[in-house]
């Protein structure tokens, strides 16, 4: 090939030699062009005409509508009854409105004058218009953007702005029970209405004597029970959590768990959880000035207290669920510790934790749910946690749930 470039050099078209050979280039570059040049188009060749495979397509998704309705019949309820956190404190001041959809309702929270907390239906029942979109708060009162009605603390419409006839006691807006924790307003929440079945009564120490750091916020597309339903399922802290949630030190030191789920006998309504936790070098060698309890606390469905205990420190993580749909769940982290925490120490902590929950998301966002699992020896007290599990659900509830095709 280089022979017969070389013999055609002379006779090629002047014009057609300027076009594909620079005029800077010498033999040298000629010679290099000739041996490569078909290197190259041999390869285009086998490059393009290669040999391919085509894999089936994945069409799995766990947002679609069947998808959905497989999980709405597999799983409880996904309203249970309970205390659940909708704002904070700082949400609500300088007279601002904070909109809530969640739990199956359409809900408003505000903060009057004299600085009282109120969460009410948001539409109004004179002609329906929503309180928090373009809203205000006169005074002691809520005013409706639409005709200027006004509802004190109570729901009551005491201000109609075109009538100087009595309201009726009959008009008002209806409002919810609620109790304020560590800058949290919780909603007590019972689809049937029902008056709260217990007071929280684990956050005393965050009051006092705790220092606040930080809070995060995520989403999963779950129900609002998979988190409790870690606290049974032991080995899964080898299977899902076996390595350091942390970039480069995952390849060397592997966390060992021991764990024990039981109940508080006192108080039906929570159930605990301690996991002694040892990090291990190489998956071998044990590092003993490492090993750390744990312990967790389900206060009902939606309120997890997570307490470390380090020789430098108690962390304290109140963790909060609130279930915007069926498979839809709004998870709040507030970090504190007591004074003498080091904050670095807070701060790794936090991102362990956080790690840890993003190991498990792929699992909880594409699982269902079965009413009789089946269990082999190893597996942990699943009958007994959903036992607890099952107490917040109203009977009538559960019926309605079968009613429309459900397991429960």
């Amino acid at each position: 090939a280089l022979a017969q470039v070389l013999m055609a050099w002379p006779v090629l078209p002047s014009g057609l030699v300027s076009a594909l050979v620079p005029k800077q280039w010498g033999w040298k570059e000629l010679a290099a062009a000739a041996v490569l040049g078909p290197i190259a188009l041999r390869l285009g060749y086998l490059w393009f005409f290669r040999r391919t495979h085509l894999y089936s397509k994945d069409y799995f998704n766990n947002k679609s509508q069947k998808f959905l309705e497989m999980r709405r019949k597999a799983y409880p309820p996904g309203f249970p009854r309970g205390w659940y956190n909708i704002a904070s404190l700082y949400e609500l001041k300088n007279g601002q409105i904070k909109n809530i959809s969640a739990l199956g309702l359409e809900l408003v929270a505000f903060m009057d004058s004299t600085g009282k907390v109120v969460v009410m239906d948001a539409h109004c029942p004179h002609l329906g218009a929503h309180l928090g979109c373009g809203g205000k708060i006169v005074g002691d009162t809520l005013q409706c953007p639409y005709h200027g009605w006004r509802f004190n603390a109570d729901g009551q419409c005491v201000h109609v702005p075109y009538s100087d006839a009595p309201i009726p006691a009959s008009v008002k807006a209806k409002t919810h029970t609620i109790s304020i924790f560590s800058d949290c307003v919780f909603l007590w929440f019972d689809i049937e209405g029902g008056a709260p079945m217990w007071d929280i009564d684990q956050m005393a120490d965050l009051n006092g004597g705790m220092v606040y750091h930080r809070m995060y916020q995520s989403e999963y597309n779950m129900h609002v029970c998979e988190m409790a339903e870690n606290s049974p399922d032991y080995y899964h802290f080898t299977s899902m959590h076996g390595r350091l949630p942390l970039p480069v030190l995952n390849h060397f030191f592997f966390p060992h768990y021991e764990t024990n789920m039981y109940f508080d006998d006192k108080h039906p309504h929570i159930e605990l959880f301690d996991n002694w936790g040892t990090i291990y070098a190489f998956d071998r060698i044990p590092l003993t000035f490492t090993r750390t309890l744990t312990r967790v606390t389900f206060e009902g469905p939606a309120i997890i207290h997570f307490e470390i205990f380090s020789d430098l420190g108690r962390i304290r993580l109140l963790k909060t669920l609130l279930p915007i749909d069926d498979f839809h769940v709004l998870c709040e982290d507030r970090w504190y510790s007591e004074p003498q925490t080091p904050r670095w120490l807070v701060w790794i902590v936090s991102q362990i934790a956080g790690g840890a929950l993003e190991q498990d998301r792929p699992v909880w966002e594409s699982k269902v749910f079965g009413k009789k699992p089946l269990l082999v020896k190893g597996d942990g007290p699943f009958r007994e946690h959903r036992k607890w599990w099952l107490q917040f659900y109203s009977e009538a509830q559960l019926e309605g749930h079968r009613t429309l095709g459900g397991d429960w």
